[in-house]
């Protein structure tokens, strides 16, 4: 049951790889899983896809891919006060913010690269659709049971 969505995480985690080399790095990950004995289905269990997924985040994201774990599985997080909660945490800096950049636009920012890593989903707000903002969100189905 959980194949599928580990041959999409992987998948995922392959298609921003631009070298032959990245590849083979994947490949070791994977490898490592197997030699540490661990059965098959574990290995294509959530938890080791997870992992594959947390280690091709770029630094500044695993901070806020951690902090969704403190949410209850299948939990709406209302997107605005999640910023609010990056921003307490310090997760979100105006020392990374670009130039004429907020915090709220940078915390906006991460999560968007969360959803198109296909890490978070997300509810759209119906109200405002040609602006695109996000009402909602929780960890995608292919990494919530880690």
């Amino acid at each position: 049951m959980g194949l599928p969505s580990a041959i999409v995480a992987v998948g995922e985690v392959l298609a921003k790889k631009r070298t032959s080399h990245e590849w083979e790095m994947v490949l070791r990950d994977i490898k490592l899983l197997i030699d540490r004995g661990l059965p098959v289905e574990q290995i294509v269990s959530q938890k080791s896809i997870s992992d594959l997924i947390f280690d091709d985040l770029p630094y500044h994201l695993k901070p806020c891919f951690l902090y969704l774990g403190l949410f209850p599985k299948g939990l709406k997080i209302e997107v605005e006060h999640l910023y609010l909660q990056w921003m307490a945490e310090g997760m979100i800096s105006r020392d990374d913010c670009q130039e004429n950049e907020t915090t709220m636009d940078l915390a906006k920012r991460y999560l968007s690269d969360l959803v198109q890593r296909k890490i978070v989903e997300v509810e759209e707000d119906e109200e405002t659709p040609p602006l695109r903002k996000y009402k909602s969100c929780q960890v995608h189905e292919h990494v919530k049971d880690h």
